[in-house]
């Protein structure tokens, strides 16, 4: 449809893909042909002469007149204000490439350690997506320069405000991103974009205070409180009652291997991630006292059993967790190990107190057993010959 509040120029995708729509009847859902036309239409508007301008084309050098816009830079136009709550493809593609690093930038923590071609798919990915955004943020960076040569003035002041806001934003996610994948998170970002991108004064911050921050929030059906995105961490006194929930929502196939001896866990932490009025189940923790384990449920801890019988290791712990870099917290998993390592352990039987715990890791788990390292888990050598499973250890 037209926007009646915009000039003839800006209107001009807008008039093309209407009359597309009305005449066409094999219209394509997808809009990509009539964007197509309208992108040329667009091109052609951008070269001819403001109404009522004493300008032509021929007032203007060879360099700005080879230095405008492109078929390329009109289609990256469209794309950014493609329709009311929309975006064109390769927009939609950019957020959801940001989103994806921003959720996962846990996977890049010391990525670089990794030998070459040995870093897992997912950080493979992370640096794609972060490519992505990086072209793009570069695309619009040269739109925002050769729009000022066209030759339709007005079309060009038009823009370039809508652009230039764009352009400022973008640039600020490139850099975090660039921070987070090559710079480690050093040195401590301490600046954000101008507030010729970034709204300030009253309205900047009520507008950071409102409370639907994202389409993905509507249609808004209740208040809008300060734990509506919140990962919680909640021990379990019954944890029969959720093992239905957690097995549809996990789908982890060794979840499901220990679901006969779930029960028999001395501790049992559950992850519930909070989106508005939705509560999801998106992890487990759970943890077994090996005095007390006799064994008889499950292969992988029965072979436990028997490298902890007489030594010092008095737990026996397992995560479950999908979605592993979006949730592998320090802040969240830390003061969880302290409080299951810092509780009174039996004492051995040479009298010495067992202070510590193994913790069991599917070998594909690649980022869970970096972090684990991190947070001073190490391998345990020599470790049971349980295939697909690596132990590690931590001393309290």
């Amino acid at each position: 449809m037209t926007n009646p509040n915009c000039e003839y120029s800006l209107n001009t995708p807008a008039f093309v893909t209407l009359a597309e729509w009305i005449n066409n009847p094999d219209w394509d859902p997808s809009g990509i042909p009539a964007h197509e036309m309208a992108v040329k239409e667009l091109l052609s508007e951008s070269n001819l002469p403001s109404p009522g301008s004493n300008s032509s084309p021929t007032n203007r050098n060879a360099d700005e007149a080879s230095d405008g816009l492109d078929e390329h830079d009109i289609d990256l136009i469209c794309q950014m204000f493609w329709l009311p709550y929309s975006h064109g493809p390769k927009m939609t593609e950019l957020i959801e490439s940001f989103k994806y690093c921003k959720e996962n930038a846990a996977s890049m923590v010391n990525w670089k350690e990794w030998e070459p071609g040995q870093q897992p798919d997912l950080v493979d990915a992370w640096i794609d997506k972060a490519m992505y955004v990086h072209k793009i943020t570069k695309q619009v960076g040269k739109v925002c320069e050769r729009l000022m040569n066209i030759e339709n003035r007005d079309l060009a002041y038009d823009l370039t405000v809508y652009i230039n806001n764009v352009r400022c934003i973008l640039s600020a996610c490139n850099a975090y991103l660039k921070w987070v994948g090559l710079r480690n998170c050093s040195p401590p970002i301490k600046h954000g974009p101008t507030l010729s991108g970034l709204a300030g004064g009253l309205a900047g911050d009520l507008l950071r205070l409102y409370p639907i921050q994202s389409q993905d929030m509507l249609p808004l059906k209740r208040y809008v409180s300060g734990t509506d995105n919140t990962v919680l961490v909640l021990p379990v006194r019954n944890l029969q009652k959720v093992i239905p929930q957690l097995t549809d929502s996990l789908q982890l196939t060794d979840f499901k291997d220990y679901s006969t001896c779930l029960s028999s866990a001395q501790q049992s932490f559950v992850f519930k991630h909070k989106v508005g009025n939705v509560t999801k189940h998106v992890g487990l923790l759970s943890v077994w006292m090996l005095d007390n384990y006799n064994g008889e449920q499950n292969a992988v801890l029965t072979k436990i059993l028997q490298i902890s019988n007489g030594s010092k290791y008095s737990k026996f712990i397992k995560i479950f967790l999908p979605d592993e870099t979006k949730y592998l917290d320090s802040d969240i998993f830390d003061p969880i190990f302290d409080c299951i390592g810092s509780e009174d352990p039996p004492e051995a039987q040479g009298g010495d107190p067992r202070s510590s715990v193994l913790l069991g890791v599917l070998e594909k788990n690649e980022f869970l057993l970096r972090f684990l390292r991190l947070s001073g888990f190490s391998v345990l050598e020599p470790g049971p010959c349980i295939p697909g499973l690596i132990v590690m250890t931590k001393q309290f």
